[in-house]
């Protein structure tokens, strides 16, 4: 076994290499930054850990994430419980992967200079404002997805497809249904085009294969949750609940169109944030001028066009959101590199020291060079670890790290307060734990000094106190407010 290990990173150095150098300084998952303070990746943690530790996840805890997600970062708590770093460790992992995949993309274009060219697509994706804190469902997703893109490479190249592709491509589509399932969308272009190809080709044999396929991880996780008496929950939770409730996935295309309208620079930023994003935005544009002169520019819209609506057009939209669509870049960076762009040592300087001042000014930055002990988490956490009881409310907010950094589990359903339009359910049994005080904590946050969950809630007046006060960071950013039960 051991032997098996150190031949699978012998022949994927470089890849993991790569990946370790850019994710170490660019994620927030990184043991260089003194925490991550993006609330989704805590919760995704607090959600792994219940997970590993038996608790029926989305019955007892809620979130509306996928439970693959939930078991990486479960795998993740295995490694450090009380750190991100075992799910720092699975990062490079995904990430490492994903560059293998590119660079079977790259043997068959048969593209020179292939190092470079992952470094600087690394660079590209890392840097952005898309990749954010690190960590995302949408980051865990891309090896599927890039997997999905060079099997349509294949495709274009005339290089026919084995039925243990399309197994393995129904496998990955699983995952990511059991990530986000909004982001099985870049399998909708790949299911046309191979529908149109194989119409009188063994269509049936190599649809039964995808199909299969896609439904082995579907199949192991319902013996998970039927084995848990959860499988009612799990459909409620994920499925229903995020399709009814959740405002983020709901499709807004009059709103896109107006946008669309307003100008031609929306059109070009394709929601990524130009000026963030510049070099990930431009790479995925020229993709379409590679696939013009590969004349595939219609399969490649077709492509473009499921992931667009599906991710860009929504009621909401966060900078990570786009990430899934730096699949793209690949080609335009392959276009870049065919017109010699990179050819020479001076060009590929430039164009490192272009990924290293987007870094400079990115947003991660000031936490990299900071103390953990100036952060509010570490600060609320010191005090809560006095207590024997420590568990918390997070009111009106999501998973702020508490229960991470006290290596506990929420005793409550409704641990926090989830981005759900009209969730009455949530509410209510919020309510209720302030009024019969079942947890020893709440913790809310306000942009200005002034916490306004408390100034309303009278349950909370009755039966909390103050204890501590916090902004983020010294004088930055939000307010925090911690209370104990009276």
């Amino acid at each position: 076994m051991k032997r098996k290990v150190l031949n699978i990173i012998k022949n994927n150095y470089i890849y993991i290499l790569i990946a370790a150098l850019f994710i170490t300084i660019t994620s927030k998952l990184s043991p260089l930054y003194p925490l991550n303070d993006w609330c989704d990746t805590n919760s995704f943690f607090t959600m792994g850990k219940a997970m590993i530790k038996g608790i029926p996840i989305y019955k007892d805890l809620f979130e509306q994430k996928g439970p693959f997600l939930y078991l990486i970062y479960g795998l993740g708590y295995i490694i450090s419980n009380k750190t991100f770093f075992g799910v720092y460790i699975l990062e490079i992992i995904f990430f490492s992967i994903f560059l293998r995949i590119v660079n079977q993309i790259l043997d068959i274009e048969k593209l020179e200079n292939k190092k470079a060219f992952l470094i600087i697509l690394t660079g590209i994706i890392t840097t952005s404002m898309s990749f954010y804190s690190g960590g995302s469902a949408e980051e865990f997703s891309l090896p599927f997805i890039a997997y999905c893109m060079y099997l349509l490479f294949k495709i274009y190249n005339r290089i026919e497809l084995k039925p243990k592709d399309f197994i393995l491509n129904g496998i990955f589509c699983g995952c990511v249904l059991l990530i986000k399932f909004n982001l099985i969308c870049f399998w909708f272009g790949f299911v046309i085009i191979c529908i149109i190809k194989y119409k009188n080709s063994n269509l049936i044999k190599k649809a039964l294969c995808f199909i299969l396929g896609l439904l082995i991880p579907i199949i192991l996780f319902l013996m998970y949750f039927i084995y848990k008496k959860n499988l009612i929950g799990f459909i409620d939770a994920y499925f229903i609940k995020n399709i009814l409730n959740y405002s983020n996935i709901k499709i807004d295309l009059s709103s896109s169109i107006e946008k669309l309208m307003d100008g031609p620079i929306y059109f070009f930023t394709l929601g990524f944030g130009f000026v963030k994003n510049i070099l990930l935005t431009t790479t995925c544009l020229l993709s379409f001028i590679y696939a013009k002169k590969k004349k595939i520019l219609s399969k490649t819209i077709l492509l473009f066009i499921f992931p667009y609506i599906l991710i860009c057009c929504q009621n909401n939209w966060y900078k990570y959101y786009n990430l899934p669509l730096a699949v793209f870049s690949i080609f335009g960076l392959i276009y870049l590199f065919n017109k010699n762009i990179f050819k020479s040592t001076l060009s590929k300087i430039i164009m490192l020291i272009m990924i290293v001042a987007i870094f400079i000014v990115g947003e991660n930055s000031y936490v990299l060079i900071s103390n953990k002990k100036h952060f509010a988490q570490y600060k609320l956490s010191k005090i809560i670890e006095q207590y024997e009881d420590k568990s918390v409310l997070n009111y009106g907010i999501i998973d702020q790290g508490l229960y991470l950094k006290t290596n506990s589990i929420p005793n409550i359903k409704y641990y926090h307060t989830m981005n759900f339009d009209n969730f009455e359910e949530m509410e209510k049994e919020q309510e209720e734990y302030i009024k019969n005080k079942k947890t020893n904590f709440i913790v809310c946050c306000s942009t200005k000094n002034e916490d306004n969950c408390y100034l309303y809630n009278k349950n909370m007046q009755k039966n909390y106190k103050l204890i501590a006060k916090e902004r983020h960071y010294k004088n930055y950013g939000l307010y925090y407010y911690l209370y104990t039960k009276k």
